[in-house]
């Protein structure tokens, strides 16, 4: 098996290298902003012929709070190499495997 090389964008444009079996994370911490706070996470994990993407965000905003889930794969061959590009940069195309979002609010008013 070989390693998966992509990029992600975090700030700036970032190279990631996983090797079979490897899973790397990262995520922004809770950190405030103007209307309360926000979190986001993102996990990567070479499967063999795929990398799994797991993400994460949760907020709270004058909305009240929001949080949600994301779980998508791209293909080591092809989509890895085949999503968009900007600046010369070419980030994978993602296929979407499940999904969730939760609003606490509408919960709450019954919805």
């Amino acid at each position: 098996m070989k390693t998966a090389r992509f990029w992600v964008y975090w700030n700036a444009p970032v190279k990631i290298s996983l090797k079979p079996g490897q899973t790397l994370a990262y995520s922004t911490g809770r950190r405030a902003t103007d209307e309360g706070w926000d979190f986001y996470a993102e996990r990567w994990t070479h499967e063999g012929d795929r990398v799994r993407r797991e993400s994460i965000s949760d907020g709270v905003d004058c909305d009240g709070r929001l949080s949600g889930f994301c779980e998508s794969e791209s293909l080591i061959e092809g989509d890895l190499q085949a999503g968009y590009e900007t600046d010369g940069v070419i980030y994978p195309r993602w296929r979407q495997i499940d999904s969730n979002q939760r609003d606490y609010q509408a919960e709450a008013a019954g919805y």
